[in-house]
């Protein structure tokens, strides 16, 4: 790869396709979101498909992810939420995270080496508008599952009205706690997006890179420099697998503590 070709990782901001008109909406991002739904559409009907053969290497490698993510999600979703729906929900999340990051280490593979392709597609999670819709989502749903368990006054309760304590005072410190805790969801939106955003963004930044400089060593025609890159990509791997469980994690303790009947 020519060292003139460095500076191009990511020097392009997310962008519309066109100033007007429907194409004015869709991003870089949202058309890379679009190709990688397609794509997980497609391998969630190969399983599914399998799912009724009851046999087979894709058969079995669903059991496992879905043993796998029971055993790890059910002690944290608590005893309140359908273990079932919030299970599937919660892996869902997990999974598709997980994915887009794998999709998008793809992408930075890509658009290393084909820049000009930075018009049409660009990493999913490395966009901070796809992190921030995400974490809003989760927040807005830990929402409604409060209001479901507290009903609505228990829910105004928790935040406005959180009138506890044994005296005056501490009913009043009380009260205070209650306001604090919009401060809190606001704080909650923030961590899941920018700690998932940032490393992402953080990992493609860093493979290129090392694209760029391994690309300095070459012996003749034989780019052999570029097979240092090649570790950056089992650890951004491991990293990217590691923020998918982050972020589906958390959002399970904001789901299980939003189910509690009591509020605190």
């Amino acid at each position: 790869m020519a060292a003139g070709n460095a500076p191009h990782i990511l020097s392009i901001p997310p962008h519309a396709f066109a100033e007007s008109g429907f194409l004015s909406s869709v991003t870089n991002t949202v058309f890379s979101t679009w190709i990688f739904v397609v794509i997980v559409t497609i391998i969630a009907l190969v399983f599914f498909a399998a799912r009724k053969k009851k046999s087979g290497l894709i058969h079995t490698t669903g059991y496992l992810i879905v043993k796998n993510m029971k055993a790890f999600f059910e002690p944290l979703l608590g005893h309140n939420l359908p273990l079932e729906k919030s299970l599937w929900f919660v892996g869902g999340v997990f999974i598709y995270i997980f994915g887009a990051n794998l999709y998008s280490l793809f992408l930075d593979w890509m658009l290393a080496f084909l820049p000009g392709l930075h018009d049409y597609l660009r990493p999913i999670n490395a966009d901070i508008n796809t992190t921030l819709g995400m974490a809003v989502v989760m927040i807005l749903l830990s929402h409604i599952i409060m209001i479901r368990f507290r009903w609505f006054f228990g829910y105004v309760g928790h935040f406005a009205f959180h009138f506890h304590g044994k005296n005056i005072v501490e009913k009043i410190i009380s009260v205070i706690v209650g306001w604090l805790h919009f401060v809190g969801e606001l704080v909650r939106v923030l961590a899941l997006s920018l700690r998932l955003f940032g490393n992402i963004f953080a990992g493609v930044v860093l493979i290129g890179v090392m694209i760029w400089l391994s690309g300095l060593l070459a012996v003749g025609f034989l780019p052999i420099g570029n097979l240092m890159v090649i570790p950056f990509y089992f650890l951004e791997m491991f990293v990217w697998f590691i923020q998918a469980m982050v972020f589906s994690l958390l959002v399970s303790m904001y789901f299980a503590e939003a189910s509690e009947h009591e509020a605190h």
